[in-house]
């Protein structure tokens, strides 16, 4: 597979920030963020039978044009992050880089992904790449929302998000289906655990100094999870609050990123965020959500059934994980993603 470089640019928004916006404050919660950037990758078939140079052109205009007019209203996405105290608003734009490759999309898809490309046969592979410090899922999904919306013309979609002072903290509410949620998570933390339990090598540090054994009930794991969700009440978003809720999250942060956690495991849940639906106007054609970065990742699968979990982990342990009889009696490893 030959890979062509066709543009680099920056993407700039449709219309200036003002003079009174120009300097975003990251709130507590930004500061404290793990700094990391969060990669999403969307693929789309062609369906379009018109000349092929012409749909590619067209498609490219669309979603450069797109992306600047959902820039101006997204505005610290277009800044500059300068340190952990704010973002810049200088309009500086994003990173956009367009390549080609010399094969099908439906091809490809049967290799490993790597990066933004329109291929051969029309289709589209779009992965954005943005800091944590700038968005959660939540924001993430409603910016992708609004670019469609903006490449289909669609104003009646188009949203006018509210950057609110980081001096207020609002209550978030659950971003996925948590019961569905609870059960999946607890399984892949039970078979990811015993894969590094019998890894020499284990990426994750030792599972077994937290108290985990193969033995343990998959029930016992749902109902910790239901524990740590349900200590995330009004009452913690409140203490967690202004400059009195610093001290907490800092400690949190630590704790997190600290060297002495025995046993590290990331689950991002996706659910709910409605990607599938992200439509630049392209008619018919099929969306693939791969997420990244994470250990592990869930959300939606496209066929309108299921579940799809992408799984990071060392060579070694994936090679325990992947053949786990219980992990398999639940779930296929790497099924054809159309």
């Amino acid at each position: 597979m030959v890979v062509q470089i066709v543009t680099k640019e920056n993407i700039l928004p449709t219309a200036p920030t003002p003079h009174s916006l120009k300097k975003f404050k990251l709130s507590v919660l930004d500061q404290t963020q793990v700094k990391l950037y969060v990669p999403l990758m969307l693929f789309y078939l062609n369906n379009n039978t018109g000349n092929l140079n012409s749909v590619i052109s067209d498609k490219s205009k669309l979603l450069k044009q797109s992306l600047s007019d959902t820039l101006t209203r997204f505005y610290p996405f277009a800044g500059k992050v300068r340190d952990d105290f704010y973002i810049d608003c200088n309009d500086e734009g994003v990173y956009y880089i367009e390549t080609r490759v010399n094969c099908s999309l439906s091809d490809f898809l049967g290799q490993s992904p790597g990066d933004a490309m329109i291929n051969s046969c029309g289709g589209i592979a779009l992965c954005t790449c943005i800091s944590h410090k700038l968005l959660d899922g939540a924001t993430y999904s409603l910016f992708l929302k609004d670019w469609t919306s903006a490449a289909r013309g669609s104003s009646s979609e188009i949203v006018n998000p509210s950057f609110i002072d980081p001096a207020f903290f609002p209550q978030i509410p659950s971003l996925f289906e948590s019961t569905l949620f609870e059960v999946i998570a607890a399984l892949l933390w039970k078979c990811v655990a015993k894969a590094a339990c019998k890894s020499n090598k284990s990426s994750l540090g030792d599972p077994l100094n937290m108290g985990l054994s193969s033995e343990l009930e998959h029930k016992t794991l749902v109902d910790q999870i239901k524990k740590c969700k349900a200590e995330t009440s009004d009452d913690f978003i409140e203490a967690i609050k202004g400059d009195s809720g610093t001290p907490t999250l800092v400690k949190i942060a630590e704790m997190m990123t600290s060297g002495e956690t025995t046993f590290s495991l990331w689950i991002t849940s996706m659910f709910n965020m409605g990607l599938y639906e992200l439509d630049f106007g392209w008619a018919g054609e099929t969306c693939l959500v791969l997420l990244l970065q994470f250990k592990i990742g869930v959300c939606e699968a496209g066929t309108g059934s299921g579940i799809q979990a992408v799984v990071s982990v060392s060579e070694q342990e994936m090679a325990i994980f992947e053949n786990d009889p219980e992990l398999l009696a639940f779930a296929s490893v790497n099924p054809v993603p159309l």
